[in-house]
C-alpha cells in the first residue's frame, strides 16, 4: 500500500517539475524576444505582466517534502496508477523537448535576425501576455488542488498509523495467544500419552482376547474332532449290527442245515439197511469190476501220458501260432500307417507341384522385372550424364554471371553493337577457361533452371527410392511409372535456350544500369543532407546527455524512497504471514483435537463391540459345555448298548459252543459205525467229505468274526478312554477360560470407567478451547471488518486521486495546445525574418 502511494507522489513531483521548467523557457523565450525589441527599437514600449516565478511553486515542493507513505491499494489499482502516471510522464516529455529544441534554435537564430521582424512581433506578444495571464491562472488552480491532494494524503497517513496501532494490538493479542499455545500443546502432549496408554491397554486386552478367541478355536477344533469320533464310533457300532445280523442268520442257517443233515441222516440209516443186503449180493460183482477197472485204469493212464504229450505238443503249436497271429496283428497296423503316409506323401506332393509351378511362374515375372529393372537403371545413368552436364553448363553460367556484375560490358566482351545470335557454348567455355566473364544473367531465369533441376533431382530420388523399396515390384505397377527421362530435351537444346536468355538478360542489364546511374546521384543528395542532420543530432545529444543526468540523480533518489517504501511493506507482509501461519496453527490444533475426539469414539465403539463379542463368546462356550454334557450322555448310552451286544454275543457264543460238542458228539459216534461199515458206506464217503469241509469253513468264519468282534470291541473302548480324557481336558479348559473371561471382564470395566472419566475431562478441555476460539474468531472478525472499513477509505482516496490527476492531463494538454500556437508565432516569425532578409 505504501509503495503505491509513493510511486502517485513521485509521478505528481515529477509532473510538477516538467511544469517548472516549461514556465522557465517560457520565460526566457520571452525575455529573448523583448531583449531582442528593446535594442532594435527603443521607442517602442512593451509592457510586460509579471512573469510566473518559482516562489509560486514553492509551496508544492513543501507539500511534496512533507508527503509521507501511505498504504498500498489493490494491484489492479497500483497497475492503473502506474499506467496513467507513464502516460503522463511521456506525454509532457515530448512537448519539453519540442519547447527545448524551439527555445535553442529561436536563441541560435537570434544573432542573425533583422530588424524587420519586430514590427510583427510587438503584434504578437500582447496575445502572448494574455495567454501567459491564463496560464499563471491555471498554474494558481493547479497548486491549490495540489494542497488538497497533500491534505487528503496526510489523513491517509493518519488513518495508516491508527491501522498500524491496530496491527499492533492485534500482534500482542497474538503473543498472547502464542503463550497460551505451549500450554495447550503440553495439554495435548499429555492427552497423546493417555492415549498411548489407553491404546497399550486396549492391545493387550485385544491380545487377550484374541488368545481366548484361539483357544476357543482349539475347542472347537477338539469338539468337532470329538463329533467326528462319536460318528466314526456310531458307523462301527451300525456294522457290528450289521455284523451281529449276519451272524444269527449265518446261525439259522446252520441250525437249519443240522435239521436237514439229522433228516437226510436217518433217511440214510434205512436207505443203508435196505442196501446192505443188496450190498452183499453186489460185493462180489463189484470185486469182480473192481478187478476190470484196475486193469482200465492202467490202460487210461497211459492213454493219458500219451494225451499229455500230444496236449503239449499242441500247446507249443499253439504258442507258435498266437505270435504269428499277434505279428501279423501288428503288421496290418503298420500296413495301415503305411497306407495312410502314403496318402499323405502324395497330397504333398500335388501340393508341391503346384509350388513349383508357381516358383517358375514367379521367375519368369522376376526375370522380366530384373531386365525392366536394368533400362531403367540405363535410363537413370542417361539421366544421370545429362543432369550432370546441365549442372556443369549452369556452374559456368552462374561462373560468368557473377563475375559480368563487377565488370563494365565493354570488359566483358559484349560492349559491340552487333548481332549477339552467334554466340554458342563453345563460345562461353573459352571465356571461362581464359578467365574472361560473360556477360550477367537474369536472376529469375537462373531461379527457374534451378528449379527444373531440382524437380529432376526429385524425380530421381523417388525411382530410387521405389527401386530401394520394391527391387522387384509387380508388372501393373512398372507399366505406370513415369519415364520422364526419355523425353527430357538433351543438351544442345537446353544451351540454344540458355543462349536466348543470356540476349534478353544482356539488354536488362543495360537499362538496370541507367536506373543505377541515377540512384547513385540520388544517394549522393541523401548524403551530403544526412551529414547536415547529423552535425545538427550531436549538438543535441549532448544536451540531451545533461538532461538525462539530471534525470539520473532525481531517479535514484526516487529510487532510495521506493527502498524505504518497499522494506515498510516487507515488514507489514511478513507480519501478515505470522498472523497467517498463527491462524493455520490453530486451525490444525482444532483439527487434531477433533480427530483426537473421533479416535476416541472408535476407540469406544471397538470396546463395546469387544464386550459384545466377549459376551457371545461365553454364550458359545456355555452351548458348547452343554453340547458337550449331550455327548457325554450319548456315548454312555452307547457304551450300555455295547454291553447289551456283548452279553448277546457271549449267550450266542455258548449256544454255538454247545451245538459243536452235540455235533461233534454225534459225528464221532457216526465215525464209529462208519468205521464199522466202512466197505458199505465207501460211496457216501464223499458227501461227508463235502459236509466236514463245509463245517470246518463255517468254524473258522465263526471263529474270524469272534476276534473281529474282539478288535471292535477293543478299539471302542480305547476310543471310549480317549474320549473320556479328552472331555476333562476340555473341562479344564473350558473352567479356566471360564475364569480367565471373568478377570477380563472385571479389567474391561475398569478400563471403561478409566475411559468415561478421560472422556469427560477432554470434553470439558474441548469446551474451553472451543470458546477460547470463538473469542478468537470475534476479535479477528473485528479487525477484518476495521481493516475493510480502511481499505475502502483508501480506495475513495485512490478515485480521488485517479480524479486529479485526469484532471492535471487536461491542464497539460491545454498547456501543449499554448504551447503549440507559440511555436507557431515563432515559425511566423522566422518567416517574417526571412521575407525581411
Amino acid at each position: 500500500m505504501a509503495s503505491g502511494g509513493t510511486d502517485d507522489n513521485a509521478h505528481l513531483y515529477k509532473n510538477v517539475q516538467e511544469l517548472k521548467y516549461r514556465l522557465e523557457l517560457t520565460e526566457t523565450s520571452l525575455n529573448s524576444l523583448e531583449a531582442l525589441d528593446s535594442d532594435e527599437k527603443g521607442h517602442v514600449n512593451m509592457d510586460q505582466g509579471p512573469a510566473l516565478t518559482m516562489d509560486d511553486l514553492s509551496t508544492e515542493d513543501r507539500s511534496t517534502r512533507q508527503v509521507t507513505p501511505v498504504t498500498s491499494p489493490t494491484p489492479q489499482r497500483k497497475s492503473a496508477s502506474r499506467s496513467s502516471s507513464e502516460t503522463s510522464t511521456n506525454i509532457l516529455d515530448d512537448p519539453c523537448r519540442t519547447l527545448y529544441q524551439h527555445a535553442a534554435s529561436s536563441s541560435l537564430r537570434t544573432t542573425s535576425s533583422s530588424s524587420s521582424v519586430a514590427l510583427s512581433t510587438c503584434y504578437d506578444a500582447e496575445g502572448l501576455r494574455m495567454k501567459l495571464h491564463e496560464l499563471r491562472e491555471r498554474n494558481t488552480q493547479l497548486v491549490c488542488q495540489n494542497n488538497r491532494l497533500h491534505n487528503e494524503v496526510e489523513t491517509a497517513c493518519a488513518k495508516l498509523q491508527e491501522a498500524n496501532c491496530l496491527l499492533s494490538v492485534s500482534q500482542k493479542k497474538t503473543e498472547e495467544y502464542k503463550s497460551v499455545i505451549p500450554q495447550l500443546e503440553d495439554k495435548l502432549i499429555n492427552v497423546r500419552a493417555e492415549n498411548e496408554s489407553l491404546e497399550k491397554t486396549l492391545r493387550g486386552t485385544e491380545e487377550r482376547l484374541e488368545t481366548t478367541q484361539r483357544q476357543l478355536g482349539e475347542m472347537d477344533s477338539g469338539l468337532r474332532a470329538h463329533k467326528r469320533n462319536t460318528k466314526c464310533l456310531e458307523t462301527q457300532l451300525a456294522d457290528t449290527l450289521r455284523d451281529k445280523k449276519r451272524l444269527e442268520k449265518d446261525l439259522g442257517t446252520a441250525v437249519r442245515n443240522a435239521e436237514e443233515l439229522q433228516s437226510c441222516y436217518e433217511e440214510l440209516r434205512r436207505k443203508t439197511k435196505d442196501k446192505l443186503k443188496s450190498y452183499k449180493i453186489g460185493h462180489d460183482e463189484l470185486m469182480e469190476k473192481l478187478e476190470q477197472a484196475k486193469l482200465e485204469k492202467t490202460r487210461y493212464l497211459d492213454d493219458i501220458a500219451i494225451l499229455q504229450t500230444k496236449a503239449g505238443r499242441l500247446k507249443g503249436e499253439l504258442s507258435h501260432q498266437k505270435l504269428d497271429s499277434f505279428c501279423q496283428a501288428e503288421l496290418e497296423k503298420e500296413n495301415i500307417r503305411l497306407k495312410a503316409d502314403v496318402d499323405r506323401h502324395k497330397k504333398k506332393i500335388v501340393e508341391l507341384q503346384t509350388m513349383l509351378t508357381d516358383t517358375e511362374m514367379m521367375r519368369n515375372e522376376n526375370c522380366q522385372l530384373r531386365n525392366i529393372v536394368e533400362d531403367q537403371k540405363q535410363q537413370l545413368d542417361a539421366c544421370h550424364t545429362q543432369l550432370s552436364c546441365s549442372k556443369k553448363q549452369l556452374a559456368k553460367l552462374e561462373l560468368a554471371a557473377a563475375c559480368a556484375g563487377t565488370q563494365s560490358p565493354y570488359d566483358s566482351g559484349f560492349g559491340y553493337s552487333g548481332d549477339r545470335s552467334n554466340l554458342d557454348s563453345s563460345y562461353l567455355d573459352t571465356l571461362a577457361s581464359a578467365g574472361r566473364k560473360s556477360p550477367p544473367l537474369d536472376a529469375a531465369r537462373v531461379c527457374e533452371l534451378k528449379s527444373r533441376l531440382a524437380q529432376r533431382e526429385c524425380e530421381l530420388e523417388e525411382l530410387r527410392k521405389q527401386l530401394t523399396c520394391d527391387p522387384c515390384p509387380p508388372l501393373s505397377c512398372l507399366a505406370h511409372l513415369p519415364c520422364q527421362c526419355q523425353c527430357g530435351d538433351s543438351g544442345n537444346s537446353i544451351i540454344d535456350c540458355w543462349r536466348r536468355e543470356l540476349l534478353s538478360v544482356l539488354a536488362k542489364n543495360r537499362e538496370g544500369e541507367r536506373k543505377l546511374a541515377e540512384m547513385e546521384e540520388m544517394v549522393r543528395r541523401f548524403e551530403s543532407e544526412r551529414a547536415m542532420h547529423t552535425t545538427e543530432l550531436l549538438s543535441q545529444g549532448k544536451r540531451l546527455e545533461e538532461f538525462i543526468h539530471a534525470n539520473s540523480s532525481l531517479e535514484n533518489k526516487l529510487t532510495q524512497r521506493n527502498q524505504l517504501v518497499s522494506k515498510l511493506e516487507q515488514e507489514v507482509d511478513d507480519k501478515e504471514n505470522s498472523i497467517a501461519v498463527n491462524e493455520r496453527e490453530l486451525r490444525k490444533r482444532s483439527l487434531q483435537i477433533t480427530a483426537i475426539e473421533r479416535q476416541l469414539d472408535q476407540k469406544a465403539n471397538e470396546v463395546s463391540q469387544q464386550v459384545a463379542l466377549v459376551s457371545e463368546l461365553e454364550e458359545a462356550v456355555q452351548r458348547k459345555v452343554v453340547e458337550a454334557q449331550k455327548v457325554r450322555q450319548e456315548l454312555q448310552e452307547r457304551v450300555n448298548e455295547t454291553k447289551a451286544l456283548s452279553e448277546q454275543l457271549d449267550t450266542v457264543k455258548q449256544w454255538s459252543k454247545e451245538q459243536q460238542r452235540t455235533l461233534e458228539m454225534q459225528v464221532d459216534k457216526m465215525a464209529q459205525q462208519l468205521e464199522t461199515k466202512a466197505n458199505r458206506m465207501a460211496e457216501y464217503e464223499h458227501k461227508v467229505e463235502q459236509l466236514s469241509h463245509d463245517l470246518s469253513t463255517k468254524e473258522a468264519n465263526l471263529v474270524h468274526t469272534k476276534q473281529q468282534l474282539q478288535d471292535h470291541m477293543e478299539q471302542s473302548q480305547n476310543q471310549i478312554r480317549s474320549l473320556e480324557t479328552k472331555v476333562d481336558d476340555a473341562t479344564k479348559t473350558v473352567k479356566n477360560l471360564e475364569g480367565a473371561m471373568a478377570v477380563c471382564k472385571e479389567e474391561i470395566g475398569l478400563y471403561m470407567d478409566q475411559i468415561s472419566d478421560m472422556k469427560e475431562r477432554h470434553e470439558t478441555e474441548i469446551n474451553e478451547k472451543i470458546d477460547a476460539l470463538t473469542n478468537m474468531q470475534l476479535d479477528r472478525a473485528q479487525l477484518e471488518q476495521t481493516v475493510n472499513d480502511r481499505e475502502e477509505q483508501l480506495v475513495s482516496l485512490e478515485t480521488t486521486l485517479e480524479q486529479r490527476q485526469h484532471m492535471l492531463m487536461e491542464s497539460n494538454k491545454r498547456i501543449n495546445a499554448v504551447e503549440e500556437e507559440h511555436a507557431r508565432t515563432q515559425k511566423q516569425v522566422r518567416r517574417s525574418r526571412g521575407q525581411a532578409k
